[in-house]
This record gives C-alpha cells, structure tokens and sequence, in this order.
C-alpha cells in the first residue's frame, strides 16, 4: 500500500488598498495654492498629509517628514519644510505648511508637492500636483476699503464682487433695490446708506433671495470680495464692518450667512450667523479676522435656507481693526457744575479719568495728556500708562503728576483737559475730556471761607498711604465720619470731635485697595459726601 504526502503551499499577494503598509504616509491634498488665487509676494503653501498604515508614526531630528513643493511655470520654484517633532496616529491627518512664498506674478503654474520619509512603505502616494492662476485682472485693492453696493442703473467705474452659487435660482443680487418679499415683511424696504431720504426706494445693497422649497437646504450662494490683504494692521487684525437684513424667521424658516477669509479653493470661516441674530431692520455688525497673515478674498455664503427669507448685507467695509479707547469722562476732579465743592489756592490733586474700551481688540499701552490751568497760563504734560484693556473694560486711571492751583489763578475758573492717545484709534472723537473748576480766588484753604455750611476735603486725593481729611464746622459739634466703597462696604467709621472752623484728621488708607469710594461726614445736622481715591 503506498502513502502518498501532499504538501500544500499558500502563497500570499499584497494586492494594493486591500492591505495597508504598516507605514504609508500619503499627500492626501492640496490645500493652497488651488484654483484662482490672489497675487500675494508672501502666501503660505498647504497640503494635507495623511497616515494611510496601520500603526503611529513619529517624526524625530534622526527620521524627519520632508515636504517639499516645487512649482512650475509662473511662480517656479523649489520649498521644503521639515517636520522633525511630533506623531501622527493612524488615518490622521496633519496640515503641513510652507510659509513666506513669493505667488504675485500673473499666470498659470502648477505645485507639485511630495514627501520623503524613511520607512515609508508605499511611495505610489507621495506626491499629488494642482494647478492654479494669479490674474492680473486680480490685484489687491489697499485698506480702508469700502462696498455700498451702488444701485443698478447708476455707472460705476469697476464693480470688483463676483457671485457665485450652486443653483441659478439661488444667487446673490448686487445693487439691488427692494426685496422681493418685502411686502410680506420678510425683507428690506430699503438701502440703508440713503434710509430716510428721497433716495430711499432706488438705494442698492446685496441680497440673496430665498425661496419656499425643501431642496434650498443644501444650496449655497457666494458673494466674494477683490482680493486685499487681510495681514495685521500696525500690530491689530484685520475688522470687517457691515450692515445686515437678517429677517426674523417664522414657522420653520432658516438660514445661515457665513462670513469667510481665503484664496481659490482654501477659506476659513471667521464667523457665522443665523437666526439667533435676527433684527427687524438693518443693523450694523463687527467681527475680525483673526490669525489670518495673507492675501485673500471675504466671502459671504448663505446656506442652509429654509423658506422664504431674503438675506441682505450692506455698507461693508474692511480696515485696520483698531482699538477705540473711550474716555468716558474725568471722575475727579468734578467739574463746577456737578458739585458744589469750592476749591482754593494752593490746592493739589491728582487727574483721575474713566476709560472704557469700546472696540474688538484689546490696548495695552497708552499716554495721557494733560492740559491744567487758565488762560495762556497752562501747563502740558503727558504719562505713559501700561495697562491691559480687554474690548469692554472700563479702567480708572490716576495720574502720577500731582497738579496745583497756583496763586494766580482767574476768576473765570481753572481747566483740566485730558485726553487718551494710543497709536491707533478707531475713533479720535472720544478721547478728550474737560472739567472747570470752581475757585475761590480770595482764600487760601477752607478755614479761611466765610461759610455757616459743612465743608471738608481730602487731600491729597488720589491718597497713596496717608490722607489728610481737612473738615470745617459751623459750630462746636462732633462729627461722624463714614467711608464706604462704591460696592457699599464700610471701610472706616470714625466719630471725631470737633470745634468751629477747621479741624483736621490723618487718615492711614495703606490698607483699602485702590479705586473709588464714598466718605460722608454728618455733623449739626448736616452731611457733606465727598469722593475718594486711593492708587497705590
């Protein structure tokens, strides 16, 4: 009987995509530059890189990813950029990019980019090519740059916005003069660069018009801007101010209007709107574009809309977001005609002022310019303060320098003027602030006025440590001295003795944090309420 041994050989084939390398890095896409991009003497080229295998992989000085992108035609050139930190887990992806590329010649040309990386298992994925094109006809118009969205009918020299969408029926309409839902409320009535004026019916803005319908959720409609650079300004970013129509929605209508900053194929969303910021007329908006350092175009796309609800933008302008530091007004000392507090010769205080940041963009140095006195007889000075000023903060700011009412002061009063300097201001018109202040000329300190009432004052005012409270009687009386602060609390309460005329108490503020408060001092049935300041 014979035996027969049957062996068996299984041979296996790697048969691409259906098993991955343990390491396959990919170029996955072309990020930038793709498509009609603006001209820019410093763009940032991008890809997308992506770990195709099935373990992590990391990048080290002794194993590095290198990208690099060589462009041909117009633009040619050869640029790299070496990652040599980091992991990336598999199937995520990493945006590589390489900054600083010279892009603003016109014409065609086509990136080419391609990785190396040692151990890389699957080279047929490395590189991936895109073309693109700077036009000429594509130059970056400067900042400040406005759009009105002049009405149709009316010549203009170049209108610079392109309209772009994914259905003919859903497009955005320039120079438009009426909605076409507007009798049912739904959309504006009016341009509101001329609203109230005769002009009001034949005014233009933009306006993308929405439609009853399901099948309008997924459509899109863009609205882009000519290309301008979108780098910080003087060290601020980039603001975009505009007026919107965003209709109140009833039933089950919707929509979104996002608002984006970028070149050809790539752009990145800087802010989004929806119902949730709905009006019932026009109403300015601000946003800036943040982290943004290239040339680029701002584009409007409305999306998402559900019924019929016409989206309208108006009056855009794009500038240097600067701050807009307000100053509200000169806390102390009080003008003349908010206290009836007497000042006298000789007398010193400090300048405190009220500054409130009413921009998007925080400040953190400023100067403080000072003008105190009468007539030709005036004395200028400026303080450099500091301080971090978040959009919304309101600061105190005490001045350093104390001030002094000379001798020969006028009887038509004393000035103080101050005024906020930073070097960008969104607004010049509300940086100043004045006060007069009411002196007695022909007395020197308050033990010397011929006054039955209850006076006192602090002194000096802003107090750094000590304080002298100066308080002048009708009569022999005791008197009771409260010092709240402006939240309320009691800080000191003092029940002191006191003859006619002039009496005076050292006060030790050292401990009470710096800011405003309240003293009241009630004696003879009176109560004089005087303000305080302790900057330390």
């Amino acid at each position: 009987m014979k035996h027969f041994r049957f062996v068996l050989f299984i041979v296996l084939f790697a048969v691409p995509g259906l098993l991955a390398a343990q390491c396959d890095l990919a170029v996955m896409q072309i990020v930038h530059p793709v498509g009609d991009v603006c001209p820019d003497y410093s763009a940032t080229l991008k890809c997308m890189i992506l770990n195709n295998g099935d373990s992590p992989v990391s990048f080290s000085a002794a194993n590095p990813l290198t990208v690099q992108a060589a462009i041909t035609g117009t633009n040619q050139g050869v640029y790299t950029q070496t990652i040599q930190t980091g992991s990336l887990a598999p199937g995520a992806t990493m945006l590589v990019t390489i900054p600083a590329i010279d892009l603003s010649d016109s014409g065609s040309f086509t990136t080419q980019f391609s990785l190396t990386y040692n151990g890389d298992g699957n080279p047929d994925n490395n590189s991936l090519s895109a073309g693109a094109n700077t036009s000429s006809l594509a130059p970056s118009v400067p900042l400040p740059y406005s759009e009105v969205f002049t009405p149709m009918g009316i010549e203009v020299p170049v209108f610079e916005w392109q309209v772009s969408s994914s259905n003919a029926n859903y497009q955005w309409q320039c120079g438009v003069g009426a909605s076409p839902h507007a009798s049912t409320g739904l959309g504006p009535m009016h341009d509101h660069t001329v609203e109230g004026t005769y002009l009001e019916a034949c005014g233009g803005y933009a306006m993308v018009v929405g439609a009853n319908g399901h099948l309008n959720y997924s459509k899109w409609a863009a609205l882009l801007s000519p290309c301008m650079s979108f780098r910080p300004q003087n060290g601020y970013p980039v603001q975009v101010n505009f007026y919107k129509y965003l209709p109140i929605p009833v039933g089950g209508q919707a929509y979104e209007l996002i608002l984006e900053v970028g070149s050809g194929s790539d752009f990145t969303p800087i802010d989004t709107l929806t119902a949730a910021n709905a009006s019932a007329d026009w109403e300015q908006y601000q946003t800036l574009v943040q982290d943004f350092f290239t040339v680029g175009r701002l584009r409007f796309l409305a999306t998402h809309h559900v019924g019929a609800v016409d989206l309208a933008v108006d009056d855009i302008l794009v500038h240097a977001g600067c701050p807009d530091p307000d100053l509200v007004g000169i806390v102390y000392p009080e003008d003349k005609n908010q206290t009836d507090y007497e000042w006298h010769l000789g007398d010193t205080f400090r300048i405190v002022t009220a500054i409130t940041n009413n921009s998007l963009v925080p400040f953190h140095e400023f100067q403080m310019n000072y003008r105190v006195g009468s007539g030709m007889d005036v004395l200028d000075t400026t303080e450099t303060f500091i301080l971090d000023v978040n959009p919304g903060d309101t600061v105190l700011i005490t001045s350093n320098i104390l001030f002094q009412i000379p001798v020969d002061v006028p009887s038509y009063g004393f000035e103080c003027k101050a005024t906020i300097v930073t070097d960008c201001d969104a607004d010049q018109f509300n940086s100043s602030k004045r006060v007069i202040l009411s002196v007695n000329i022909d007395n020197f300190g308050i033990d010397e006025v011929e006054d039955s009432g209850l006076q006192a004052v602090v002194l000096p005012n802003p107090a750094r440590g000590e304080a002298i409270l100066r308080y002048r009687l009708p009569e022999s009386s005791d008197a009771e001295l409260c010092i709240r602060s402006v939240q309320g609390r009691e800080m000191m309460r003092r029940l002191l003795p006191g003859d006619i005329g002039e009496n005076r108490l050292i006060m030790d503020v050292s401990g009470f944090p710096a800011g405003l408060y309240l003293y009241t001092l009630t004696s003879c049935g009176r109560t004089f309420t005087g303000k305080l300041f302790v900057a330390h």
